[in-house]
């Protein structure tokens, strides 16, 4: 039973991270978009974090998964904390939109 359930939760939690992706950066029309589209992206990134802790859990023992999961998040919250600086620094230096 169990199998089949991680395989919904995947496929709803990357198709939610898909589409919050979509309404926050390629239909915005208005702020409130961007912050809906962000939302959406960040439960379906929940998601996908839930499944990265199940699939580590099921593969290594206890004492080494907590290792895994440590390094795993570790990563995760650098590039969630670094990515915004990142984005604004590359937009502010290398803009594509037309300045007319």
């Amino acid at each position: 039973m169990f199998p089949y359930i991680s395989d919904e939760l995947h496929a709803d939690a990357v198709a939610l991270f898909v589409l919050g992706s979509g309404i926050r950066w390629g239909a915005i029309i208005n702020p409130a978009m961007m912050i809906i589209g962000g939302t959406i992206q960040r439960i379906g990134n929940g998601g996908i974090n839930v499944m990265i802790d199940m699939i580590i859990s099921n593969l290594l023992p206890l004492r080494e998964g907590g290792m895994f999961l440590g390094m795993t998040f570790i990563m995760s919250s650098i590039g969630t904390s670094l990515g915004s600086f990142i984005g604004s620094a590359l937009v502010s230096t290398h803009s594509v939109a037309a300045t007319d």
